[in-house]
């Protein structure tokens, strides 16, 4: 893959925005599939782009603050919006990005995948249906049918996941501080969390020993076991 290496501009690529490796494993999917270079954001501000393919999870039904902050420091052409999702409601998250980041967008995709709380989670991504976003009109810009979201989910979220979910750090740590290197607001140290952990998983999800795990509380434990939403959903 391409992560890491100098972005060269003007060209059709794959951005990615994943903190659990989720939205990566689609955003790998589709640039082996079309030959287009995969990035990460963080190598990718400030460039001028043709097509643009941008994957990134959807956190309390919008998009994580990052996707914000990167889609105003791009230029590109033809974009193409895939929000991977736990498999649980996505919200209005792709009408949100949209309309924030004032973007006019040639397709857009609510992708399911696994669910960053559930670490045993086996469900099989639908990869394939990625495929449906390859041969797309350059010169037609949708509009997206607005979602209802869930009844409180967007309310105070960083306090609500504060409150429903732990990251416990066992006596396993080896004390190499990947769980810092990883984490997007340096909101751990040595296995230990501080009030700017967003709950985004990404340091669970790449310690090196697992020495880390959450802790889920009652009511979201219930909520995660009820009907998930399987299918991706299209729009182009």
């Amino acid at each position: 893959m391409y992560d890491h290496e100098s972005v060269p501009e003007r060209m059709n690529v794959i951005l990615y925005l994943s903190y659990t490796g989720f939205s990566k494993a689609a955003a790998e999917y589709l640039s082996k599939k079309t030959g287009y270079p995969l990035y990460s954001i963080s190598d990718a501000k400030e460039k001028v782009f043709d097509r643009v393919y941008f994957f990134f999870p959807v956190h309390a039904e919008r998009a994580p603050k990052a996707a914000y902050d990167f889609l105003k420091t791009i230029k590109y052409k033809p974009l193409i919006l895939i929000a991977t999702f736990g498999r649980k409601h996505h919200g209005d998250a792709l009408n949100d990005l949209i309309s924030t980041c004032n973007l006019k967008i040639n397709a857009g995709m609510y992708f399911p995948t696994k669910h960053s709380y559930i670490v045993d989670d086996d469900f099989n991504p639908p990869y394939e249906a990625l495929d449906e976003l390859i041969d797309i009109n350059d010169d037609k810009f949708i509009t997206i049918p607005k979602v209802k979201t869930t009844f409180g989910a967007t309310f105070k979220p960083t306090l609500r996941a504060k409150l429903a979910i732990k990251i416990l750090c066992s006596s396993s740590c080896i004390k190499c501080n990947t769980c810092h290197d990883v984490c997007p607001t340096k909101a751990i140290k040595y296995g230990k969390i501080d009030n700017r952990c967003i709950r985004c998983g990404s340091c669970v999800y790449n310690c090196p020993v697992k020495a880390l795990s959450f802790k889920l509380s009652f009511p979201l434990k219930k909520y995660l076991q009820d009907r998930k939403e399987d299918k991706p959903i299209i729009y182009k």
